[in-house]
């Protein structure tokens, strides 16, 4: 999950203003054109989100593919993916305070602040950050993984911090970063 959100990615959108009735029944036929070298069909996946972004539905079992060469020319049809494999993400039911209380009161995760930065980062040579905002939906959903995370970093012992800092408590702290 955490590499999902330190990966860049291209990203684009189609909203539709659905203020004429006649549009209740009508279907939208999008017609794309992504050419990608040296990733390998199987590892490609295409996702229709609402503009909330609440509602996901996988299309990639509806997308034709194609085996491209070096020059970007379509070289063999490769198919589609009848039988895309659903992904299973994690999915962590407990609040940032149940996690807490099964853990005596204690997170995992850093609470950065402009006095412990320095020490922080001089401890380990790599250091997730989570910059929060405690009035974000998304950074309140997010935040049961992100502890989560930090607990499996503390328990395997791997060699790297995570912290989070509050945006709203620590707003030049996050500017600098």
């Amino acid at each position: 999950e955490t590499y999902e959100f330190a990966r860049p990615r291209i990203k684009s959108s189609i909203e539709l203003d659905n203020r004429d009735a006649s549009w209740d029944e009508a279907l939208l036929r999008l017609n794309f054109n992504v050419s990608l070298f040296d990733v390998h069909c199987e590892f490609v996946s295409v996702d229709v989100w609402d503009s909330l972004g609440t509602n996901q539905q996988n299309i990639t079992k509806d997308v034709t593919k194609y085996h491209i060469d070096r020059n970007g020319e379509q070289a063999s049809f490769h198919g589609r993916n009848r039988e895309q494999t659903k992904v299973d993400h994690q999915v962590h039911d407990e609040t940032l305070e149940d996690i807490a209380d099964a853990n005596g009161g204690e997170l995992h995760s850093i609470d950065l602040t402009p006095e412990k930065r320095k020490d922080t980062f001089e401890t380990w040579d790599v250091v997730f950050v989570d910059y929060f905002a405690p009035w974000c939906v998304w950074c309140q959903r997010l935040a049961p993984t992100w502890e989560k995370f930090a607990e499996q970093v503390a328990k395997r012992h791997v060699q790297l911090g995570v912290a989070k800092v509050d945006c709203v408590a620590h707003a030049q702290l996050c500017k600098d970063e």
